[in-house]
């Protein structure tokens, strides 16, 4: 391997706002990146094994927004987040005639994801309910296999107890992680697990 060298440019525009009861936020960037010798890590033929190489050149850019609105309705307080990236991260060079992975997207990074979460507050109680998705993801460097787009929803019920006269408090919390039994692979041929469920009860003292 040999080291990687390259360039990363990078904007930011943020716009915050409260109208009445209602507050928005905006964070959108761009970055660009030109790197040569990029270290891509594959698995081998063994699969539990990975090795890394160098591709010559990788031009690489994208965009981020990031959205939040808060608002209230009587005593509830509401918050919808939404996020969505746009990642190309292309090879630009050929060590060969016949190099297949010219022009294409480098492994285990998506094109698209987005995730959006509503969070409503009434008192001490709190519900949550957020759905994240993210884009196939290719394993070779010449797109010839890749793993399936997928869907994640997830969904946490919470109660704050306030003992009185006294400043302790427990966190009582319930959580349901890929409520739908969704399919996908963080790295291929290695299944996550389906639905799942959590619980917990912090306690502050």
């Amino acid at each position: 391997l040999v080291p990687e060298k390259g360039f990363a440019y990078d904007a930011t525009f943020s716009f915050h706002k409260k109208i009445h009861d209602v507050s928005l936020k905006i964070d959108a960037s761009y970055y660009l990146m030109t790197v040569k010798n990029w270290i891509v890590w594959l698995p081998t033929q063994q699969t539990y094994l990975w090795s890394p190489k160098n591709i010559q050149k990788v031009f690489s850019h994208g965009a981020e927004i990031m959205t939040e609105i808060a608002f209230k309705t009587g005593i509830a307080s509401h918050r919808i987040i939404a996020n969505y990236g746009y990642s190309p991260s292309i090879n630009k060079t050929r060590s060969s005639d016949k190099d297949a992975t010219v022009n294409k997207q480098l492994p285990y990074i998506p094109l698209h994801k987005w995730n959006i979460h509503y969070l409503l507050q009434i008192k001490n109680f709190s519900v949550k309910y957020g759905v994240a998705f993210t884009d196939k993801r290719y394993t070779s460097t010449d797109e010839e296999y890749s793993t399936v787009a997928f869907t994640i929803h997830d969904a946490e019920a919470g109660y704050t107890l306030l003992f009185p006269k006294s400043r302790y408090k427990a966190e009582i919390k319930a959580r349901v992680h890929n409520i739908f039994n969704a399919y996908y692979e963080s790295t291929e041929f290695y299944p996550m697990p389906l639905r799942r469920f959590f619980g917990s009860i912090l306690f502050y003292f």
